[in-house]
């Protein structure tokens, strides 16, 4: 790069030192010029305002300005603004005033000079041996023939001497702001018919679907807002967003159930502008297709994902659990409901034994009866579940159920509660599960339908 002129950021506070405060700052730099860069060390930004003339004539004034909108922003910096990058940078770390203004190069030798070597950006080893020659400031490099500077000390220290003084180039790595794929429909006059505003939010939707797809991105969230406005001219901002179970661009598949939700935000009233703004934005990762599959066979997890994001939009995200198996004796506690995650994200699936001979319905807790068996260890003959009386006309055992011992205070064997599981038939041919417990209690646990 050539001449400059250069805004050079320091950032004071180590917790801006973090890549994702840097980057953040980077990209609000961006409006003073699109040639923003992270410096190397990780500790500030480089702001090229070369090509900026026709916007800004003079430079000092803008840097005062980004100087002062970081204050503003309770952002802790030292600002230098000088005709090369390196200069910018020692200017920025080294000077005594948190404010630095270099305009002509040719002061560039004077205004250096004075700074300790370390503002060279030079290495440590350098550094030390350099003090041990009695060198600590430029100044007193500048004065030493070049040529045996490179000998003695390698060409590092050269290159960045000539950085500093702008006569070799040195490139600037900049930072991009990121693609910005919110789309925004204005009406002058505002739309009032709620046929025409569900139209509009329809035909945007396929074309973000669309633009999305060109940078081989999806979303999982879709932001719909609306300015609406009154005879008075008060206006206020109505949104509603559509969260899918995972990052689709299959619009065609949601096209039905987003035409009802969208039935519902195009209330009345005037419309001044509409807007959808993609979330949770994820690259598409194309995957190698099966030879051996036939082109008509569907691919049943896409189908899978088609679902759950219709099932999502209808009743909602929180309303989609997923099954959790957990290692417990007692049926009650071997399972647990968790927010349904992305099937694709799931790799393994938990081996746990499960007994085959437990009821597929199961009874969130179990329910209490009253029986009447004939012999103590034997099953019910006769029982009143819910006030309606049944009597038994088969039974089987089925197994025992002893709670962990590990799960609460460390007790002996004989201590533990027992449950007698029964499998048993009423007079209806209904088949229930039901357990006994050492209190001689009885309970319904599951049935078999």
């Amino acid at each position: 790069m050539g001449e400059g002129p250069f805004v050079c950021v320091y950032l004071l506070s180590r917790k801006l030192h973090e890549e994702r405060s840097l980057h953040k700052i980077a990209r609000w730099a961006l409006r003073f010029s699109p040639l923003t860069g992270i410096n190397s060390e990780k500790d500030g930004i480089t702001i090229d305002l070369r090509g900026t003339s026709k916007l800004y004539r003079n430079k000092e004034p803008l840097a005062r300005a980004i100087q002062s909108e970081l204050d503003n922003h309770a952002v802790a910096a030292k600002l230098a603004l000088a005709p090369t990058i390196g200069a910018a940078w020692a200017l920025a770390r080294h000077s005594n005033t948190l404010f630095s203004v270099v305009e002509d190069k040719h002061c560039l030798a004077q205004i250096l000079g004075g700074l300790n070597v370390r503002a060279l950006r030079i290495s440590e080893q350098t550094i030390e041996a350099l003090r041990h020659s009695g060198i600590n400031l430029i100044g007193e490099l500048n004065k030493l023939p070049r040529k045996a500077l490179g000998l003695r000390y390698g060409p590092e220290l050269l290159k960045r001497l000539d950085q500093a003084f702008g006569l070799v180039e040195e490139i600037l790595t900049t930072t991009h702001a990121p693609p910005n794929f919110a789309l925004t429909t204005r009406f002058d006059p505002p739309l009032t018919n709620r046929s025409g505003v569900r139209a509009v939010i329809i035909t945007n939707l396929k074309k973000l679907f669309e633009k999305l797809a060109q940078s081989h991105k999806k979303a999982a969230n879709f932001l719909i807002q609306l300015q609406l406005g009154t005879e008075g001219g008060v206006r206020c901002t109505k949104q509603q967003e559509l969260c899918l179970h995972s990052a689709t661009l299959n619009f065609s598949s949601l096209s039905q159930t987003i035409d009802v939700l969208v039935e519902q935000l195009a209330s009345g009233g005037y419309v001044h502008s509409i807007s959808i703004i993609p979330r949770n934005l994820e690259r598409i990762c194309y995957q190698q297709r099966d030879m051996r599959r036939a082109q008509e066979q569907v691919d049943a997890q896409a189908l899978q994902s088609e679902l759950l994001n219709n099932l999502s939009l209808r009743l909602g995200r929180q309303q989609l659990q997923q099954l959790h198996l957990k290692a417990s004796h007692l049926p009650e506690n071997s399972f647990r409901y968790a927010e349904l995650k992305d099937p694709a994200a799931r790799t393994t699936i938990p081996q746990i034994d499960l007994p085959l001979n437990r009821p597929p319905y199961l009874l969130q807790r179990p329910e209490p009866f009253n029986a009447i068996a004939l012999l103590p260890d034997h099953p019910p003959s006769r029982i009143s579940w819910n006030g309606v009386s049944y009597t038994i006309i088969g039974a089987a055992p089925s197994e025992k159920i002893t709670e962990e011992w590990w799960v609460n205070e460390l007790r002996s064997e004989a201590d533990l509660p027992e449950r007698h599981y029964f499998k048993i038939q009423d007079h209806t041919g209904r088949w229930l599960w039901v357990f006994r417990d050492s209190g001689m209690r009885w309970f319904v646990h599951g049935i078999w339908a």
